[in-house]
């Protein structure tokens, strides 16, 4: 067996792998096929082989990575506990529309909608992203309903402007955001 020699353009595996959550966001799941990867990357299909044996393994390396953006994202969820709750749901919501996690966030929902596996990650990631805005609000002194129900209208306009906003840009503007925590954070009368 004679080793694989590399493909005269060097795309990493992550490369390839913003190109396929390129790929979901804009255009789904059936997207995802070799032929379409490489026209986004603008390579053969030797440099995709030279990465990934096929295109299952692909998406597993699609999967796998999301689980690490995950965990950062994790990770970075428990620092912002330190901040006062108004802070801490305006960095989350901040975070949430940079422009890797909306891309991410897009590609990854979509897939969700016909892969099991990709739908077990989402649902993990929604479950922990909910609790946390929840403790939030109740820090900021909302009852434990209340707060249950602010976290999830919050999260449901998230999931909105993500599908909405036409890049990240258009929703990371400042002033909505702000505008947004003023309404949810109002005393009911």
């Amino acid at each position: 067996m004679t080793a694989r020699k590399p493909p005269s353009t060097r795309l990493s595996v992550d490369d390839w792998l913003q190109a396929g959550y390129t790929l979901l966001a804009e255009e789904g799941v059936r997207a995802l096929k070799v032929e379409r990867l490489c026209r986004q990357a603008g390579v053969t299909r030797g440099s995709f082989y030279w990465h990934f044996e096929d295109m299952d393994s692909y998406r597993a390396a699609l999967v796998e990575s999301w689980k690490t953006f995950l965990e950062r994202d994790r990770r970075s969820l428990a620092e912002l506990d330190a901040l006062p709750p108004r802070e801490r749901l305006s960095a989350m919501m901040t975070a949430l529309v940079s422009s890797e996690h909306w891309m991410l966030e897009r590609a990854m929902r979509e897939w969700a909608r016909t892969d099991p596996a990709a739908e077990a990650n989402i649902r993990a990631a929604d479950r922990r992203l909910l609790r946390s805005v929840a403790n939030a609000y109740r820090d900021y002194g909302f009852s434990p309903a209340d707060a249950k129900l602010r976290a999830e209208l919050t999260f449901a306009a998230g999931i909105g402007l993500l599908h909405l906003a036409g890049s990240a840009q258009q929703a990371q503007k400042a002033a909505q955001r702000e505008q947004f925590l003023d309404l949810m954070l109002a005393e009911p009368k």
